[in-house]
């Protein structure tokens, strides 16, 4: 029996895939650890979609140099020449191998020898019930309907296979059976489920989930704006059921037409516009999160400009600003990058506008009643989500998977507090 510890970077998607690793490597008959120094072997599960990402990995595989490593993930995927040279003696399996080739990758860490695999195995994906203290991520699709400049995912990950829909329920089922509360839907582009299958897409799944029996919580990934302004109506409908999270991911990346275009965006700041008013229009109270690229090197100061303008008038609840960096492969690494301290002075702009932002969209729940849900333990106390996927914090000591009846006292950038509450009956 050997023993194993998964260190994992990126998306809730690569969150997913190390539970079925150590999921599928316990039911071989490996032990599962809680630190890297109790393993006989660890596994690094990486990330390619930002070079500081990429950096801290680079760095991590030179510091574990002298273990037994097996490397997977998207950045062994689309860069395997720079994970071997930062550990030399590490298995390396892609991601497009993932699933076929896992064992013979993980024994040869252990037995020192050479692997290297990256090529594509097509495997049906079964997801199995994995349950992280009250949450389950199910990872609905792979791969991406797009084609974007800057974007070494699509690399790694490739085009959309979607899990046929009777195999995602039952995964549901036995997740909720395990003492699951949330199911965390989750994938490179949650907008694009069934396009390859011809009949389910992303709203009639989520109908079919909320039909399962028991008081629990649907979290929607991340889904593009084009796949949402086609499925609005619908989405809108499912965001108002009471077993959905009134709450979006949409990365717009940029408020510049002409930037849209040179990214491949498939969507224009109209659209954008549209899905927003129109899901706002039927869902109250609904949060949206967003990601935005500062810098993209054809980006001008007045794309820029427009970019911060969409932000202010759209109000997002949430902006994860990235600075754009080049990634090997993708078209968009031979285009001249931005200077440094331009590139520092457009995120701090846009850090500081969506900071403002969130704290004016969080201050409108001061003093009103919200239903919540415990989800794990937090710095100060425990981690809540409210219906709108609001972090709420309560004190130590709720159980976790029950749901409270709370009012909100003080309010920040990114939490609620609550100033009194009450544990709702099971």
């Amino acid at each position: 029996m050997t023993k194993f510890f998964v260190k994992t970077y990126g998306c809730t998607h690569n969150q997913a895939d190390s539970l079925e690793l150590s999921a599928r490597l316990t039911a071989e008959g490996h032990e599962p650890v809680d630190s890297e120094g109790a393993a006989d072997i660890v596994v690094v599960n990486t990330c390619s979609v930002k070079d500081a990402t990429e950096q801290k990995i680079r760095n991590e595989l030179s510091r574990l140099n002298g273990k037994k490593l097996l490397v997977t993930g998207c950045l062994a995927q689309s860069s395997p020449l720079t994970v071997q040279r930062f550990a030399p003696n590490a298995a390396v399996l892609g991601t497009k191998s993932q699933r076929a080739r896992l064992s013979e990758a993980f024994d040869a860490a252990v037995a020192g020898t050479a692997f290297l695999d990256i090529s594509e195995k097509p495997v049906e994906f079964v997801p199995l019930s994995l349950v992280l203290g009250v949450s389950a991520p199910i990872r609905i699709n792979t791969g991406c309907a797009s084609d974007c400049t800057y974007c070494s995912t699509k690399l790694a990950r490739g085009s959309v296979q979607s899990v046929r829909p009777s195999l995602l329920v039952e995964t549901a089922e036995k997740a909720l059976a395990a003492g699951a509360k949330e199911l965390l839907l989750t994938s490179q582009d949650t907008g694009a489920y069934g396009l390859d299958l011809g009949s389910v897409r992303l709203p009639q799944l989520v109908e079919q989930l909320c039909g399962l029996p028991g008081d629990y919580r649907i979290r929607i990934g991340m889904c593009n704006p084009q796949h949402a302004l086609r499925e609005a109506d619908a989405l809108g409908r499912i965001l108002l059921n009471d077993k959905v999270y009134r709450f979006l991911h949409l990365p717009i990346q940029s408020g510049s037409d002409p930037v849209l275009r040179a990214m491949k965006r498939g969507y224009n700041v109209s659209q954008v516009r549209r899905v927003v008013e129109k899901l706002r229009g039927v869902v109250p109270n609904l949060s949206l999160e967003t990601d935005v690229i500062v810098g993209y090197p054809t980006e001008s100061e007045d794309d820029f400009e427009q970019t911060m303008a969409l932000l202010g008038e759209l109000c997002f609840d949430v902006v994860n600003v990235s600075k754009f960096s080049p990634r090997p492969g993708t078209s968009a690494a031979d285009l001249d990058v931005l200077r440094a301290l331009e590139l520092k002075r457009r995120a701090d702009a846009c850090y500081k506008l969506s900071a403002r932002i969130a704290c004016e969209k969080n201050a409108f729940f001061k003093g009103r009643r919200v239903r919540a849900l415990a989800v794990e333990p937090c710095r100060n106390g425990v981690l809540c989500r409210t219906d709108e996927y609001k972090p709420l914090v309560l004190p130590a000591g709720v159980e976790l998977g029950s749901f409270v009846d709370a009012v909100v006292g003080r309010t920040g950038q990114a939490f609620l507090l609550a100033e009194s509450f009450n544990t709702l009956p099971a």
